[in-house]
């Protein structure tokens, strides 16, 4: 019925132009401002259903705000003992630096030590071998660099002293080096104490 009341409040304004909002206030005696409760209770739900979202929404940001602050927190941490490993491993890199240069003073010292004809043996080892390992060389095969070179006639085709009656077993560094160095095995045996 309220439609049809409608339809009829239509066309009087239609009728009449000059009607006023008041006019049609006083007509209606004030029932144009009434909400039907239905409609209230649709917009009541609507409003509380929004405002229900709207506070899981918050809830779920300030959330994910504490979550965030947490794994920053933990990336701090982890920043931070990175950094302490990087400090230590600055110490330590510069230390390896001084005990390289301890090495390599140490070795052209060793070097200098050798007779001549015996610096040029230590010339011909390869070059991949590091400070450290040029030493360890040296000092292993000190016996050698340091000899003087064996008596024997060097011009009948044999080195040394070899006579050919026992043979002598080297390892296999010791054969190189022997190598090396152009002596025999037997030479070599009779340098190294055998």
């Amino acid at each position: 019925m309220t439609d049809q009341t409608d339809t009829e409040q239509h066309q009087k304004e239609a009728a009449n132009p000059d009607t006023s909002d008041e006019t049609k206030n006083t007509d209606k005696s004030g029932s144009e401002n009434m909400i039907p409760q239905h409609r209230f209770n649709e917009v009541n739900n609507s409003l509380k259903k929004l405002q229900t979202e709207f506070d899981e929404m918050r809830l779920a940001q300030q959330k994910s705000e504490e979550e965030a602050l947490a794994v920053q927190g933990k990336w701090q941490e982890i920043a931070e003992a990175r950094a302490k490993e990087n400090v230590e491993l600055k110490a330590k890199a510069q230390k390896l630096d001084e005990h390289t240069a301890i090495v390599e003073d140490t070795l052209k010292s060793r070097i200098a030590q050798l007779p001549e004809d015996k610096r040029k043996l230590v010339e011909t080892l390869p070059d991949t071998f590091t400070a450290s390992e040029t030493l360890k060389w040296i000092n292993s095969n000190q016996a050698i660099l340091s000899a003087p070179p064996p008596a024997g006639d060097w011009g009948d085709g044999q080195k040394g002293l070899g006579n050919g009656s026992e043979p002598v077993r080297l390892e296999d560094g010791e054969a190189a080096a022997a190598k090396m160095f152009g002596m025999s095995e037997k030479d070599y045996a009779k340098y190294r104490g055998d």
